[in-house]
């Protein structure tokens, strides 16, 4: 119980469980923490060599699991290998997210050249078919709408005009991403 109260107020990376403690288990502890925390890495330091404990651990994915007696130079190579772990995967989901930033902001960017792209008459097999997979439309149908629309007069006209344009878009896009896909 413990265990499991440390780890919500740390929220470590690197959990060190032996299997064996007063009140819940080892293994209990690393199934409730498992609940919040998919993503940690375990390393089991037990005097319990069973093979029912090793598999279980392993059920459960723990990542190390050494029995005592070790040694010092073990340990901190086990652990060595879990914070390189740790950090490639903290640097995988940092670049996966600096890609989706840069995804976000380039889309709109193409979308306009494809509607650019199409205004200008440039050959629609060409280049469409890579505008809608860079895009990740479907590209076995589509079509093109114009609005047209008033500002009254008492309006700022272009802080209007772009409030207006950006509704309509949102509308657009929310209208016609389920159609999409089917």
């Amino acid at each position: 119980r413990m265990a499991i109260e440390v780890f919500d107020s740390f929220r470590p990376d690197i959990i060190v469980m032996d299997i064996q403690m007063p009140g819940i288990n080892g293994i209990d502890a690393i199934r409730e923490i498992r609940k919040v925390h998919s993503g940690g890495k375990f390393l089991v330091l037990t005097a319990f060599d069973n093979f029912e404990y090793v598999q279980e651990a392993l059920n459960i994915g723990v990542s190390s699991y050494m029995t005592k007696p070790f040694n010092k130079k073990g340990l901190i190579d086990e652990l060595k290998k879990l914070m390189a772990l740790v950090d490639k995967e903290k640097n995988r989901r940092r670049e996966d997210l600096m890609l989706r930033e840069r995804l976000e902001a380039a889309t709109p960017m193409m979308e306009v050249g494809f509607i650019y792209s199409v205004i200008m008459g440039q050959d629609f097999n060409q280049f469409g078919s890579k505008y809608f997979n860079l895009l990740g439309y479907p590209y076995n149908y589509g079509f093109f709408s114009v609005v047209d629309f008033e500002l009254s007069e008492d309006a700022d006209s272009s802080i209007a005009f772009a409030a207006m344009g950006k509704k309509i878009e949102r509308i657009c896009k929310e209208t016609f991403k389920d159609s999409t896909r089917n």
